[in-house]
């Protein structure tokens, strides 16, 4: 087991507090733009925008790295890299996956979610009829600020795991178990979708929002015609499959690093 680096501990702490804040802003901008919102459009646009950007400010790059801060990004002194392959060598340069870096492989994932968020939450040239009621949005703002403080939640108890630590190794995991729980809470449920809200008992036969995206719940486990899958599905999906990779090739069963 690798005894953690007391100053490299503070380092990865302070970078997680900024990367909370800045996840805390998104949060803060969103409710604010909604509070403006004066169309449906409005605010699913805005909707569209914080889940994009929630999964990009996930804490995957060099600054949130213990081992990137401890080596100062040398990645050929790099632990880390011995086990899982040197970040950022491999992205889309390979043909088998057993030859991607895991950091690459979880990037590429991101993305993709990140692209079905981008492409199909809500189509460019999309316009809905549906009656606009201040009162759902009051109700999508009181979710999201619920949303906001698990998000702060899911940091704080990351930061106060990594203080009370001894190893590398332990740091490590707490910091999967947190990514698995950032990308698992992120607000694409009912509770913070208008139609949803708008419809009460969600009868989706009603839902303006299902004539192009289908119904949610169809994620195509009972469809042979992949098309039919709904783009919440596809999005649930990609999601699921960061989430399993991640638990999968973040950090593997029994890893132990010898940091010098």
């Amino acid at each position: 087991m690798a005894e953690k680096d007391k100053f490299t501990t503070s380092r990865l702490i302070e970078n997680l507090e900024v990367s909370k804040s800045k996840g805390v802003n998104l949060y803060n901008k969103s409710i604010e733009d909604l509070k403006n919102a004066s169309s449906v459009d409005d605010v699913m646009r805005i909707k569209q925008k914080l889940l994009f950007r929630l999964i990009s400010a996930l804490p995957l790059y060099t600054d949130t790295c213990y081992f990137c801060i401890y080596h100062r990004i040398r990645c050929e002194k790099c632990e880390y890299a011995k086990i899982h392959g040197k970040c950022g060598s491999s992205l889309y340069s390979q043909k088998s996956k057993k030859k991607f870096a895991s950091w690459d492989l979880i990037s590429t994932y991101r993305w993709n979610l990140q692209y079905l968020i981008d492409s199909c939450y809500m189509f460019d040239d999309e316009s809905f009829k549906t009656y606009f009621d201040p009162s759902v949005v009051k109700r999508i703002i009181k979710n999201l600020e619920e949303s906001k403080n698990d998000y702060i939640d899911t940091f704080d108890l990351l930061i106060d795991n990594i203080t009370k630590s001894d190893t590398v190794e332990e740091i490590m995991k707490f910091k999967q178990h947190a990514l698995i729980s950032l990308i698992y809470n992120i607000p694409i449920y009912s509770t913070t979708c208008y139609f949803c809200l708008y419809q009460h008992s969600y009868i989706c036969d009603r839902c303006e929002y299902r004539e192009r995206h289908g119904i949610c719940g169809h994620d195509g486990k009972q469809e042979r015609n992949k098309k039919r899958i709904s783009s919440w599905g596809k999005i649930k999906r990609s999601r699921k499959r960061l989430i399993d990779l991640i638990s999968d090739t973040y950090v593997f069963e029994g890893e132990k690093y010898e940091i010098l």
